[in-house]
């Protein structure tokens, strides 16, 4: 039994911008408690057990939170067409509403299959009525669609593997897949958000000095490589999407890059520094995948100038950066401070809006 309070669900509503909640498989109200504590608009929840039902709805049903009766294989799709166009989150967990769980029945109590399992339903709804919406989708019970490990389904159930391949049918242009292990497993679908990546301003400035490169790592691309042969190192679903490009190497940068020492001739990272507070350890792990002649080329934000871009322009500020006087002469005077023996190939600490370049080769 999962709950969505294993999300932080403020920094996905706001990333987002989710203005309705919608659940399938209200159970006892946890999730739904939850969610009704943030600043949904509005919040749904479809229940198929008369008896969770009654409960829950005389404890949760209000202007704010509606508790719906019904079997969510039919009753989402008259949700859909009733809720707004604006981008929501879907929170599907009605797999056998026979309550086993909360001790009020068995498994595959419902003759129907598709109450038992009404999760292709929900999905096939989801897509053809809720087209380009954006919505995010979390789905509880990995464990009934794949094996999993961390907590195995008992032995009466098996898996719906046709659960993964739906969703790939119908979502896998749209939205990035992010597996969560914890409780009984999540499968977490997010909208790739397109935006004007900061590589595509620099690119002809970039690419002189590193396109000869056999080898070449982008880390923190977001979607847009600065090349098409680099080698994408993101997190596995990348906080900006910013182009088609996917993720090669899935990691979080901070606890370590997952290849040998001097893998690489050019390592590249375009406005990713500035969110570490130690920028020394994250130059330090560039360094190491680098080769000892390799060029290091880095795209930060003049902080200074980007703090005084947001405010003329109304462009939304980056709360992730933590260093208010980052720009191309601190990673400089950083690099000398770490004893790396280096010559600037190219140096710009204002170019094209709020951008700082450096470009570096090592030396042996």
């Amino acid at each position: 039994m999962g709950s969505l309070k294993k999300f932080k669900l403020n920094d996905i509503i706001n990333k987002y911008n989710l203005k309705t909640f919608v659940e399938t498989g209200t159970g006892e109200g946890d999730s739904l408690f939850y969610a009704a504590k943030h600043s949904f608009e509005h919040c749904y929840s479809i229940e198929l057990n008369n008896q969770l039902f009654k409960k829950t709805f005389k404890i949760f049903n209000s202007d704010y939170i509606s508790v719906l009766n019904g079997s969510s294989s039919q009753e989402l799709r008259k949700l859909i067409l009733q809720i707004s166009n604006d981008p929501a989150l879907f929170f599907l967990d009605a797999h056998f509403p026979s309550a086993p769980d909360f001790g009020l029945g068995e498994y595959n109590d419902f003759e129907d299959e598709k109450d038992n399992i009404p999760i292709i339903d929900e999905l096939y709804d989801i897509h053809q009525l809720r087209k380009d919406k954006k919505d995010v989708i979390i789905i509880d019970d990995l464990r009934l669609f794949k094996p999993y490990k961390p907590n195995p389904l008992p032995d009466e159930l098996s898996i719906f593997p046709k659960v993964i391949e739906t969703c790939a049918q119908y979502f896998q242009k749209s939205h990035e897949f992010l597996e969560v292990q914890q409780d009984e497993g999540y499968l977490v679908l997010l909208p790739k958000l397109k935006t004007t990546s900061e590589t595509s301003k620099v690119r002809h400035l970039i690419l002189p000095f590193i396109q000869k490169a056999e080898k070449i790592a982008d880390i923190g691309f977001g979607g847009d490589k600065i090349i098409s042969n680099a080698v994408g190192i993101d997190y596995e679903i990348p906080y900006t999407y910013t182009g088609d490009d996917h993720v090669d190497i899935g990691c979080d940068v901070l606890k370590g890059i997952p290849v040998d020492d001097h893998a690489f001739d050019c390592v590249y990272s375009s406005h990713l520094i500035e969110d570490f507070e130690d920028t020394k350890s994250i130059l330090r792990e560039f360094i190491r995948i680098l080769k000892s002649d390799g060029i290091l080329a880095l795209v930060v934000p003049n902080e200074v100038i980007y703090r005084e871009h947001c405010l003329k322009t109304n462009q939304q500020y980056n709360s992730h950066h933590k260093i208010n006087h980052m720009d191309a002469n601190y990673l400089e005077s950083t690099l000398k401070s770490m004893a790396v023996n280096f010559e600037v190939l190219y140096k710009e600490n204002l170019i094209i809006d709020y951008n700082s370049i450096l470009i570096v080769r090592l030396i042996s």
